[in-house]
């Protein structure tokens, strides 16, 4: 195996490490009562998210956003949008931001009998 071969698989479980840290930490504040419960979002809701022009998915080439902008700007709209009820003001921008990436990628699980 290449060494750039052998890099790109480090990376790649490094980056799986991390996000289930990630989702370990996201689910412990869930826990404690620190964020919302997590979960799909409804058909409707995908719908709002595209016609928000948000979903990662469905970004037109067009769109002069950056990838970056446009995967901030969706997380910022979950939550905003699917969790009104949830004051996410004062939560550490990077829990909020995995937050809403975290329930677009439940969204879009092929698993249809996970909860999360």
């Amino acid at each position: 195996m290449s060494e750039e071969k052998i890099e790109q698989k480090d990376a790649e479980q490094e980056a799986k490490e991390l996000y289930e840290k990630n989702r370990e930490h996201v689910l412990e504040l869930v826990a404690a009562g620190k964020l919302p419960e997590p979960r799909k979002l409804n058909r409707s809701e995908r719908r709002r998210l595209d016609a928000a022009k948000v979903n990662l998915f469905k970004i037109e080439t067009n769109d002069p956003r950056s990838y970056f902008v446009i995967k901030e700007d969706m997380a910022d709209w979950i939550v905003d949008n699917i969790y009104p009820e949830f004051d996410f003001d004062n939560v550490e921008n990077n829990v909020a931001s995995f937050f809403g990436e975290y329930i677009f990628g439940l969204s879009y699980k092929n698993d249809i009998t996970a909860k999360n």
